[in-house]
Formats: structure tokens, C-alpha cells, sequence
């Protein structure tokens, strides 16, 4: 499932949206909220005023209402010069100069139409870079008797943060993934944000990462799979030490981490 930075890497491609009407759409599947006929007459002929991200949704603000799309794992949201007929191209929305697709192999992904943004909000914390988010307030809501790892992907509490993540997150940070939020230290905590910014940053910068499906602008790559210390990794040589990578079930996901390394 694409996290924050593939997200963003979405986002950013579409600037280009930004001031222009949409004019039509097509509706191929069964992907959008409301009805076809509903999400048709609340987008047709309104303008796109900005293209944002909050957590893993993609939040286009039209004139009276937002788009939301959340890609889910395999969802693709990009421009293109012409309409697109591809096998899996669910949604194809023209706009004064582009066509905007939406395409998914899986059809996991959704496009709704909101008049505000308070169901999103409700369900997400803090983003990873909020200056509100500091140590004290990381501190207080992981101090909780679950794994780190299941805290980190708990969208509730910071939004954006998925498997690839949490794992390279813990690796940077020296935190086993099962070590309890109750358990950690100020210090501990204090490390886990930095790396949580640090890496989260790098990979916005290198576009993402592509294991498999992700890719943005049409068919552009996310880099920062040359970066991975931990996922994917497993039985390879740690980057850091002589041990080998190590897999286990943590938090319903399966889960990179270095047994000599992350301590803690």
C-alpha cells in the first residue's frame, strides 16, 4: 500500500490540476461515493483549487467540495494527454487540459466525494512533521501496553506510516518492533521521531519507494528502495553488524528488523 511519501509523490505530480475545471468523467467500475450519478453532478464543471495530502488520502479541494482518493494497495491516480482504455482504468476525469486517471488492478481503492473533511480528520493523528508532534506529546500517545510496530502503523495516532516505514523507522532508531510504547523511554521516543522525520523525509526526496506497483506520474519509479536497510532484506548480511535480517509476524504484518542491532 503506498505510505506518506508515494502519497505526496502522487500529489505533487498533479500540480498541474491546480485552476482547472473539470469538464467530464467516465466511470468505468464501481470505485466512487456516492453514486456515479452523484459523485458526476458534484464534480462536472467545478474548479480544482488545491491538491493535497493528509495521511495516505489524496484530498483534491474543488469549488464546494474535496475528492478524496485513497489509493489502497494497488491504486494508480496520474495525467495523461489522452483518455486512457487500459484494462484496469476505472475513472478517467477530463479537465481543460488534462485527463485525469484513476486506474487499480485490485479495485481496493476509492474516490468520494466529501463537503468537508471531518470523517477524514476523525480518523487520522498527527502528521509525522506537525510541530505540535514534539517528544512530550510522542511520549504520551505510544504509552500504551501494544508493540511499538502496531503503534507506529495506528493511523489514529500518526498518519501516513506503513510497514516500510515503521520497519526502517525501528531499524534508524536501535527499537526492537515488539518492545511495548509503555515501555520506551523520553530518549527512546525521542529517537524513534527523529528517524520517523529523517526517513520520512529521504524518502519524499527520492519519490517513494517501488517494490512492486507503486509508481506515479504514469509510470515513474519511486527510488528510495536503494535506501532500505531492513525491508526485504530478510536472511541478507545487516548492513551494521554480522547478524543477519530477521522476519517475524508483528502487528498482522511481517516485519524486518536486525536481532543485534534493535536492542531496546
Amino acid at each position: 500500500m503506498p505510505e506518506l511519501p508515494e502519497v505526496q509523490a502522487v500529489v505533487d505530480s498533479l500540480n498541474e490540476l491546480i485552476n482547472q475545471e473539470i469538464m467530464a468523467i467516465e466511470i468505468r467500475a464501481d470505485v466512487v461515493m456516492p453514486s456515479k450519478t452523484e459523485f458526476t453532478n458534484c464534480i462536472v464543471g467545478k474548479n480544482i483549487k488545491s491538491i493535497t495530502r493528509r495521511g495516505k488520502y489524496i484530498i483534491i479541494q474543488l469549488d464546494d467540495a474535496y475528492l478524496v482518493v485513497h489509493l489502497r494497495m494497488t491504486g494508480k491516480l496520474y495525467l495523461s494527454a489522452d483518455n486512457v482504455t487500459k484494462k484496469h482504468t476505472h475513472v478517467v476525469i477530463k479537465t481543460t487540459n488534462n485527463f485525469l486517471i484513476f486506474e487499480d488492478t485490485r479495485r481496493f481503492g476509492r474516490l468520494e466525494i466529501l463537503t468537508d473533511l471531518t470523517k477524514i480528520e476523525k480518523k487520522l493523528g498527527f502528521e509525522p512533521f506537525d510541530k505540535k508532534l514534539d517528544n512530550d506529546s510522542m511520549h504520551q500517545i505510544i504509552n500504551k501496553n501494544k508493540n511499538i510496530k502496531a503503534l507506529l502503523l495506528d493511523q489514529s495516532l500518526i498518519a501516513g506510516i506503513g510497514n516500510i516505514y515503521a520497519d526502517e523507522i525501528l531499524f534508524k532508531a536501535k527499537i526492537n518492533p515488539e518492545t511495548t510504547g509503555k515501555s520506551l523511554t523520553l530518549i527512546d521516543v525521542s529517537k524513534i521521531l527523529q528517524s520517523t522525520r529523517e526517513i520520512l523525509d529521504q524518502a519524499i526526496k527520492n519519490k517513494g519507494t517501488t517494490i512492486i506497483n507503486f509508481s506515479y506520474a504514469g509510470d515513474q519509479k519511486g527510488a528510495f528502495v536503494k535506501n532500505l536497510k531492513v525491508y526485504k532484506r530478510a536472511k541478507l548480511e545487516c548492513f551494521e553488524c554480522s547478524d543477519v535480517i530477521a522476519t517475524k509476524k508483528i502487528a498482522g504484518r511481517t516485519t524486518h528488523f536486525c536481532p543485534t542491532c534493535q536492542t531496546i
